[in-house]
């Protein structure tokens, strides 16, 4: 169950990814119909702080605006490297 996105969604190598308001990074595959592949689920990561960033892509890796302490308070960019096999 997801648990309220908060930012765009990015597509990447037939995956979407997307934050949720508690701040997971949550990453599906596409299946070739442009459904929703939930065979093969990748779980969310816990980013450890909120964030409304739209994730950025790039060379396989994620670029995303993040908060420990809430919202308000100083931020900073996340880097998250993605597996270009699984794309986890």
């Amino acid at each position: 169950v997801i648990d309220g996105g908060r930012s765009g969604v990015t597509y990447y190598n037939k995956r979407i990814y997307f934050i949720s308001g508690h701040g997971k990074l949550y990453s599906f595959n596409i299946a070739d119909d442009g459904t929703l592949d939930l065979e093969n689920l990748i779980a969310p990561l816990e980013l450890g702080g909120a964030s409304v960033s739209t994730p950025v892509i790039y060379n396989n890796r994620l670029y995303i605006g993040w908060s420990t302490g809430g919202f308000g308070s100083k931020g900073a960019l996340k880097v998250i490297k993605i597996d270009p096999e699984s794309g986890a």
